[in-house]
């Protein structure tokens, strides 16, 4: 895919590497403060860093399941830092094609094609934990060219775009994320250590409110029975918009909060 200006240009901070003769320009892996109100600590103890480490054999590819919300994100944000890796994240989606999640090409102010490498194939390159997020939002065809990533017989990333095989990273991992397992090829489900998240309880959403909203620990009963009304009306409802409730209540009871996020609904508790 040739573009005409990388939308990052301005914001990016690009690192030129060549491999195999071949300049390419290197995204840089996100910033990552994640300290976690991760009360479900076990899942990432007992199941993720197991799968990744390399303490018994090679690290194997893991691939979390689970509802918008249920953190799924914050778990692979929460084993970068535990194993000190660099975080690299790619967002899927529905357009999205195979080589989209390798390399992109683009148009420099010379008038010729610069090769930038995505989070995925940086990540091989320089070691990091990737998140391929909404994995399950791209189509069979694009998935296709994560096989030899995923395969261990093969074990590197190829670009057809820039011409360039790059053997994976001894400290390369890889954290793939899905709202719907049937979604995805046979050939990714058998090739990933599959993990289902579920959405946290109500201590655990609380614990995550009150580290976004510190010091108001008088607002928890309120929280708690909005909590339970929207829950009642929408077992499903993502834990984010849990967030968004205290935040509204905090705004209601103690003034205005500048930077509380809108209400997706009406709050059960203003009818």
């Amino acid at each position: 895919m040739l573009s005409g200006r990388c939308p990052l240009d301005e914001a990016q901070a690009w690192e030129v590497t060549t491999v195999s003769g071949q300049t390419l320009y290197v995204v840089s892996p996100e910033e990552n403060h994640e300290t976690g109100c991760f009360e479900r600590r076990w899942e990432l103890t007992d199941l993720v860093l197991p799968a990744l480490s390399d303490a018994f054999g090679p690290p194997l590819p893991v691939l979390l399941v689970g509802p918008p919300g249920s953190g799924k994100s914050t778990l692979a944000r929460l084993a970068a830092a535990e194993l000190g890796l660099p975080f690299y994240r790619f967002q899927a989606h529905d357009s999205v094609s195979a080589e989209d999640f390798i390399c992109v090409g683009r148009i420099s102010a010379a008038g010729t094609v610069e090769y930038v490498l995505k989070p995925l194939a940086a990540a091989a390159l320089r070691g990091g934990l990737c998140l391929l997020d909404d994995v399950d939002k791209a189509g069979e065809r694009a998935l296709s060219g994560l096989v030899s990533v995923l395969d261990e017989a093969s074990h590197r990333v190829y670009s057809n775009l820039a011409a360039v095989s790059i053997p994976l990273h001894s400290r390369f991992r890889l954290i793939l994320a899905a709202n719907h397992l049937e979604a995805l090829p046979p050939f990714v489900r058998t090739r990933c250590v599959v993990f289902r998240i579920d959405h946290p309880g109500v201590r655990e959403t609380l614990s995550i409110a009150k580290s976004r909203v510190p010091g108001v620990k008088e607002l928890e009963r309120a929280f708690l029975e909005a909590w339970k009304k929207k829950q009642a009306a929408d077992p499903d409802q993502a834990f984010r918009h849990g967030k968004r409730c205290w935040c509204f209540v905090w705004g209601r009871r103690c003034g205005p909060l500048a930077k509380a996020p809108p209400l997706p609904y009406s709050p059960p508790w203003t009818a």
